[in-house]
């Protein structure tokens, strides 16, 4: 049989004395775990109830509860996966379209439909002739 963790943090339970009592917290990250997040009965996908017909679900899962049908459960922490600043940065790019593959595409579309040569050619070049439009700057080009 697996140990008990947090389901907040994922620390182990071991060390603590069983059962799990209502006062009981996470040594780790201080959350409370006699809370309807760590029992069996939890249900992610309906937070008005649980799986316990019995029990009278409380309305903060993550709150602790006197409730006399929990039962902790091994499985309870989910780790998500967080990203890093270099993956967002790319992912924001890839949205909005700042990523250097396409800023070369963007600039082949551009000569092959017959582009002017007043055109600013790289994506630096013309968002700087844009700002200078909207702030009423001349446009000067090297």
């Amino acid at each position: 049989m697996t140990e008990l963790t947090c389901w907040n943090c994922g620390a182990s339970l071991a060390a603590l004395p069983q059962p799990i009592s209502r006062h009981n917290q996470c040594p780790k990250c201080f959350e409370d775990l006699h809370c309807g997040r760590l029992c069996i009965h939890f249900d992610p996908q309906n937070a008005s109830r649980c799986l316990e017909d019995r029990a009278e679900p409380p309305m903060q899962k993550e709150n602790a509860n006197f409730c006399e049908y929990w039962h902790g459960d091994h499985s309870a922490f989910k780790p998500t996966h967080k990203t890093s600043g270099s993956e967002a940065k790319a992912k924001l790019d890839a949205l909005f379209g700042r990523n250097d593959d396409k800023g070369a595409r963007g600039r082949e579309e551009n000569a092959d439909a017959g582009a002017d040569a007043d055109q600013p050619s790289s994506a630096e070049e013309k968002a700087k002739a844009e700002l200078q439009a909207l702030f009423g700057a001349p446009n000067k080009q090297p």
